[in-house]
This record gives structure tokens, C-alpha cells and sequence, in this order.
């Protein structure tokens, strides 16, 4: 599913990028007054291929694509508590393999 991600930076509404969701995880909220307003941190390493040194709990976590499954990062985050995941594609073109 498409998807549209709003960012703010110190209460300030920033550019919008466009996403798509994973076909795993909970549902995306339609209403932007419904969604969670979280901070947003890099994950260390930054493809996340491995559990982050980072503090992610209770935040968005950010992590290049890489060459790591969706699904093993996603696992990574679950075990350091985040709230969400951004996979960014780091290279040209789309990946599916999730």
C-alpha cells in the first residue's frame, strides 16, 4: 500500500516523502490526527543488519536498505522496542524482497 510519511522538526511540518507499507506489522492510521508523533532516530548500523547501539525504544527508527531482508530488520526493531521502521532506499530503482 502506498503511503504518505509527514515529518516535523521542532513542531514545524516538513517535506512529505512517499512510501510504501510492509505487507507485516500493524495498520497504518488514515487520519493524521490519529497518528503517533515519535522521534526519529538512525539506526547504528545503519542498514540495521544487526541490533542497533542506538536508543530506539519508543521511537521511529531509520535504516538504509542495504543488502539485509525487511524481515530481519524488522525482527531487530522488535527486539530494541521501536515504534516504527524506515526502510530508505539507498541505490536507484525499487526493491521487493520483503
Amino acid at each position: 500500500m502506498k503511503v504518505k510519511v509527514k515529518n516535523w522538526v521542532d513542531g514545524v511540518e516538513k517535506e512529505s516523502v512517499d512510501g510504501l507499507s510492509a505487507r507485516f506489522g500493524a495498520v497504518l492510521l488514515s487520519s493524521i490526527n490519529e497518528a503517533l508523533r515519535l522521534p526519529a532516530v538512525m539506526a547504528n548500523p545503519p542498514d540495521y543488519y544487526a541490533e542497533s547501539t542506538s536508543k530506539l525504544s519508543n521511537s521511529i527508527a531509520f535504516a538504509e536498505r542495504g543488502e539485509c531482508a525487511f524481515t530481519a530488520k524488522a525482527e531487530f526493531a522488535q527486539l530494541g522496542g521501536v515504534a516504527g521502521l524506515l526502510v530508505i532506499n539507498d541505490s536507484e530503482g525499487s526493491h521487493v524482497d520483503i
